[in-house]
């Protein structure tokens, strides 16, 4: 389901942004985020994620419907969509590139590890074909550069209200130490990013 609807939305997506879909589906993804099933919550974060990386969703609305994931109840979920905000620099995959399925990554593995009988010529030019694209692929990457002037910690609507929050949040969290360590590092990077002053 994650994988098709990622695949469905960068479809619509294609040409130029479908708003009125991407806004159905942004209110029903939100709607699962703060559903109380763990599950269903950490598959809706792991959606709105995977969407803003390849820049479907990179809107506000989006940023702020991830921040509910930090406000979270459930721990896995506070953690992840702490981690998210926390990341200075996202590898943006882009529609451009030619990207590589686990099935042909899988085969690329075998075919070089292969041990025994000398590969057929077809599946020597098959292996040199994926080599040479994957190595395009690389080399293409390396030469776009993607300039971040705007983190999604920038596009909070409210970042005193977020850090006063978060804050008030991690004094009562009986949470693990190490996601306790996650929310105090969004409260510095909130505060140091906005300039604000937290009593």
């Amino acid at each position: 389901m994650h994988g098709s609807l990622i695949g469905d939305l960068k479809d619509i997506n294609k040409s130029a942004k479908n708003h009125a879909v991407n806004r159905k589906l942004q209110n029903f993804v939100l709607s699962l985020l703060q559903d109380p099933n763990e599950d269903a919550a950490k598959r809706s974060l792991n959606v709105m994620i995977e969407l803003y990386k390849r820049r479907i969703w990179n809107d506000d609305k989006t940023i702020n419907a991830i921040w509910q994931g930090v406000m979270h109840t459930n721990p896995k979920v506070c953690a992840a969509a702490c981690k998210f905000f926390l990341v200075l620099d996202y590898d943006y995959q882009s529609d451009t590139e030619s990207e590589f399925d686990s099935d042909k990554e899988q085969q690329l593995e075998l075919l070089r590890n292969r041990k025994g009988s000398q590969l057929s010529k077809e599946k020597k030019r098959y292996l040199e074909r994926i080599i040479k694209q994957k190595k395009r692929a690389e080399k293409r990457k390396s030469t776009v550069k993607v300039y971040t002037d705007f983190l999604p910690i920038d596009m909070l609507y409210d970042p005193q209200n977020c850090a006063e929050t978060l804050f008030s949040k991690l004094k009562k969290s009986n949470d693990k130490y190490e996601v306790k360590l996650l929310m105090l590092r969004l409260v510095s990077r909130l505060i140091g990013r906005h300039n604000l002053i937290l009593l």
